[in-house]
């Protein structure tokens, strides 16, 4: 009986020294979670700033699309001024169409442009 219990207790004492070299498991899981969660959040700023990037170069292109515009409205064809005109006095694209003989799209298009 007096052999068990040393024997129980060197048992013991050998796993619980053992216990401080062995590899925790909890430990590189959390290590690897903090790994990923960098990671994602370095994807995410250059996602960012990708964007930001982006969005300034469409708003520079932009600027002169709409001067642009501004300048084709000055210079519209007979055509289009005729087409505006009769829209304006109430007519609707199939009639514009049909009096100017003209495709409906087209006539659809020059009016909500």
């Amino acid at each position: 009986m007096y052999y068990i219990f040393i024997t129980l207790i060197i048992t013991g004492i050998t796993l619980w020294i053992l216990s401080f070299f062995m590899n925790d498991k909890f430990k590189q899981l959390e290590e690897n979670m903090e790994q990923l969660t960098i990671s994602s959040l370095q994807e995410t700023y250059q996602l960012k700033k990708k964007m930001k990037v982006i969005e300034e170069e469409l708003l520079i292109d932009e600027q002169p699309l709409l001067s642009s515009e501004l300048s084709d409205n000055m210079k519209d064809t007979p055509l289009i001024k005729k087409i505006k005109h009769l829209y304006d006095q109430g007519f609707d694209s199939k009639t514009i169409a049909k009096k100017l003989k003209l495709n409906e799209y087209d006539v659809k298009t020059i009016i909500e442009r």
